[in-house]
């Protein structure tokens, strides 16, 4: 659910995916834990200044 939205903007941050889904933003972040563990997603740089790599 988080790749499509990281596909259309890879500066989105936790906050803003959480808003965009209506969901918590530590929902996000515990389901971006997951996604990287399994090699899925990264993050480079910080949570305002960063932006999403898609790896898999």
């Amino acid at each position: 659910m988080y790749i499509p939205l990281v596909k259309q903007n890879k500066n989105y941050s936790v906050s803003k995916l959480a808003e965009l889904l209506n969901v918590s933003p530590r929902t996000i972040s515990r389901d971006i834990e997951k996604l990287k563990t399994e090699k899925r997603l990264q993050r480079v740089g910080d949570e305002n200044t960063g932006y999403w790599i898609i790896l898999n």
